[in-house]
């Protein structure tokens, strides 16, 4: 193949560069073509895409086995990190259920204690509603106590379920009922603050934490049922032994003292009791304390410190007197009470009468012994009511005023001995006036 020499041009402005030409001799054959610049660049752009496709082609199944290995290792990590998150997300949601299984086991066991505290303060009603009409019969009643009032509950400052209480003041007026949560709010009134997931942050409502806020409210409720019957318990037993010191210190001006052991003739084996708890331990207080109270009454009631012509004024006192028959200085062991024939005489005391009839210059008498050294008499009366051996009571009619004996007109005449010593009659008038209230 021989080519033609193409003279060299120069380009110049204003004329056109000549087209590439390719000539092909074969024998005596010659052929000539002729290629335009823009088929010449076309054609060097195919053939250099051709070379880059097979350049590319070849790098591709060289390094193949690279790449593929690079994106399954790619690929692997990526499943890797999927696998560790699913993990954690287990891991978060079997510590999430955990949690609720043992907040679901805490409220049922908490729902289990307030059944239990709740049959507890149920079975106590008819142990204090005797302890309450034992002290009734008294003369005591409940009085205002201060006593914990339940603080509503908040679920965001408590997140354990457990609301703290505080103190309040119970109204006098309040009827005390027993075993009931009376006085509270609605303990089962679901008005407390929204209770919020503390550890994801979010505002999913955790109905079980807000179970927590209403038990909660029911604790206190019967923290407070329990608190008021242990508060009246230990006011009856303070006002008893008030009652009861009140009434040996009037005794103790006249002389009388009440029984110091309350212990004696009694006995059997120490047995621990079932209830160890501050309730059963203030109803035995109280128990006590009722039991020294009554016994005090009684003790008093018998005592004669009443008045046996109720309204009727001395005409002669206790003690130094001019004598109305010797008309000289005498002792005088009783007091004499103006009254008009017949009017009643009562016993001042309980007791045993032992005598009953004419007894020298006391004409018509009536003595009774009322234990403890005590001894009355009622004398100068025109008719006797009862007979020897007769157990009388404060009160009972024992004769009528009348003017036997060593007398210069009706009246009566009143003693009071201790130990066979004439005591002040009117000190024991005068204590019974005190004790009236107190009986």
């Amino acid at each position: 193949m021989n080519h033609r020499a193409v003279p060299k041009k120069t380009n110049s402005f204003g004329r056109r560069a000549e087209p590439h030409t390719i000539t092909i001799t074969k024998g005596s054959k010659t052929r000539v073509f002729r290629v335009k610049p823009a088929h010449f660049v076309g054609i060097c752009g195919v053939v250099g895409t051709l070379m880059l496709s097979y350049l590319g082609a070849t790098a591709y199944l060289v390094l193949r086995d690279d790449l593929i290995g690079s994106t399954l290792a790619s690929q692997a990590k990526m499943q890797q990190g999927y696998e560790g998150r699913i993990a954690a997300l287990r891991s978060k949601l079997d510590l999430i259920t955990s949690q609720q299984l043992l907040e679901q086991q805490a409220v049922e066991y908490r729902v289990k204690q307030l059944i239990e505290r709740q049959n507890v303060l149920g079975s106590r009603t008819a142990v204090l509603g005797a302890a309450l009409q034992k002290a009734a019969n008294n003369g005591l009643t409940p009085a205002s106590t201060a006593i914990p009032k339940p603080r509503p509950y908040n679920a965001i400052s408590d997140t354990n379920g457990s609301a703290p209480v505080t103190t309040g003041s119970l109204n006098s007026k309040k009827k005390l009922q027993l075993g009931a949560l009376s006085g509270t709010s609605d303990p089962f009134n679901n008005s407390t603050n929204p209770i919020y997931d503390s550890r994801s942050g979010n505002s999913t409502l955790i109905a079980m934490r807000d179970a927590n806020g209403i038990i909660a409210n029911v604790e206190n409720s019967l923290v407070e049922v329990e608190t008021r019957q242990i508060s009246t318990l230990m006011d009856l037993r303070n006002d008893a032994v008030k009652k009861t010191r009140k009434i040996a210190g009037i005794l103790s001006n006249i002389g009388v003292s009440l029984p110091k052991d309350s212990m004696k003739n009694v006995g059997g084996p120490f047995i621990e009791p079932d209830d160890s708890s501050q309730f059963q331990e203030q109803i035995t207080a109280l128990d006590v304390a009722l039991g020294d109270l009554e016994n005090a009454r009684l003790f008093a009631a018998n005592l004669p410190i009443g008045s046996p012509a109720a309204g009727r004024s001395v005409s002669s006192r206790f003690g130094p007197r001019i004598d109305p028959f010797k008309r000289r200085t005498g002792i005088h062991s009783g007091v004499d009470l103006r009254a008009p024939m017949g009017f009643p005489v009562l016993a001042t005391g309980g007791g045993k009468v032992v005598k009953a009839g004419r007894n020298g210059g006391y004409g018509l008498m009536v003595e009774i012994v009322h234990g403890n050294g005590l001894v009355t008499r009622y004398a100068h009366m025109s008719k006797v009511r009862v007979k020897v051996g007769d157990i009388v009571k404060t009160g009972r009619l024992v004769g009528n005023v009348g003017s036997t004996g060593r007398s210069t007109g009706p009246h009566l005449h009143y003693e009071v001995r201790f130990r066979g010593k004439p005591q002040n009659p009117g000190r024991y008038v005068k204590a019974g006036a005190k004790l009236k209230s107190l009986l």
